[in-house]
């Protein structure tokens, strides 16, 4: 073979290779529903930058330019490879995720930078192989901002002053303990809250800091009632479809969940924290008046989350097949406590 034919054959090796490589790129799409000022966004595209560093480009991710599906409709428009990546509250869809509304529950913690990984701890210890967000890859789960009571221009001071109030809650437990307290629940995605509010078809909400900024609602609501350890917070996974996950090597799968998993929740977790500091200051030099709850509404409060709310969520995790549901709750109030 002379010089030049081995200089041919040499560069059609090397195209061949290239091309290999090239097709050998993974691109997942994702899918992002919420605004793109919103908190979460600090920790989680970072990380959907980062996985094409550690896979040394194998694997990459791309936003797309506008939401597939609607906030409820995450989970099947990734199980179903509409989109390949996104974020899942499994509040926006009761009874379907019951494993995963520990994250939910009422007066765990008021900062996120403890609970977040918490609960990813707990998703990994317990719950990963039971399924808790059906049948796709989580990346990692997480909670997100402790939520706290807002109001049209009025202090709640006693019970009275719930009752009959229509107020916007996005998960199953903290609906039933507003419920026991004679609110009106009015249940949809964040995403609906401006409308709701600007319309006048909400009193009040059951909300964080952070989002009340974000969704521009700190216009309608004025007032904010706190209660110790926070009247629960949303739960969140980003999840991928399970069919592209498997074509991802075993290798790089290991790369992005070192980055995943408990890394990002605790990201997450001190994104929101700093962002929940952040929106209280800026709503309370907005004229946000913010007072904890009357000694009255407390005790009734904290008296049906601990007979009622925590028993039930015990049961329901349970029935789902996790058989020490109790001392698993134990576990995260423990870990947050630390």
């Amino acid at each position: 073979m002379g010089p030049d034919l081995k200089l041919a054959t040499l560069a059609v090796v090397i195209a061949m290779g290239t091309g290999g490589a090239a097709q050998a790129e993974l691109v997942l799409s994702y899918s992002m529903w919420h605004p793109p000022g919103y908190v979460v966004n600090e920790a989680v595209l970072p990380f959907l930058d980062e996985i094409a560093e550690v896979t040394e480009g194998r694997v990459r991710v791309e936003n797309r330019a506008a939401a597939v599906g609607t906030p409820r409709d995450q989970h099947e428009v990734v199980a179903e490879g509409l989109v390949d990546v996104s974020l899942v509250v499994p509040g926006y869809t009761p009874n379907r995720f019951p494993l995963m509304e520990i994250s939910e529950l009422p007066m765990l913690s008021d900062d996120a930078s403890k609970l977040a990984p918490a609960i990813n701890e707990v998703f990994e210890k317990y719950l990963r192989d039971l399924n808790g967000y059906g049948d796709v890859h989580v990346i990692s789960a997480f909670s997100v901002a402790p939520a706290q009571i807002m109001t049209r221009n009025r202090e709640l001071k006693t019970l009275g002053d719930i009752r009959g109030q229509k107020y916007y809650m996005s998960n199953r437990p903290v609906t039933a303990a507003m419920t026991k307290l004679g609110a009106a629940p009015v249940t949809a995605s964040i995403a609906d809250t401006y409308s709701m509010a600007s319309n006048g078809v909400i009193d009040g909400m059951v909300m964080p800091y952070e989002p009340t900024l974000t969704w521009k609602l700190d216009d309608y609501f004025t007032n904010t009632t706190t209660i110790p350890g926070a009247l629960g917070q949303a739960g969140m996974a980003l999840i991928v479809n399970r069919d592209k996950w498997d074509q991802i090597s075993p290798e790089d799968q290991a790369a992005i969940m070192a980055i995943g998993g408990r890394n990002l929740a605790q990201k997450v977790g001190d994104a929101v924290q700093a962002g929940e500091i952040r929106s209280r200051e800026a709503m309370v030099g907005k004229g946000m008046v913010i007072k904890e709850m009357g000694a009255e509404a407390l005790d009734a409060l904290t008296k049906e989350v601990h007979e009622t709310i925590y028993p039930a969520w015990i049961a329901q995790a349970e029935k789902a097949g996790l058989t020490n549901a109790a001392d698993i709750l134990a576990e995260l109030q423990a870990a947050v406590a630390k």
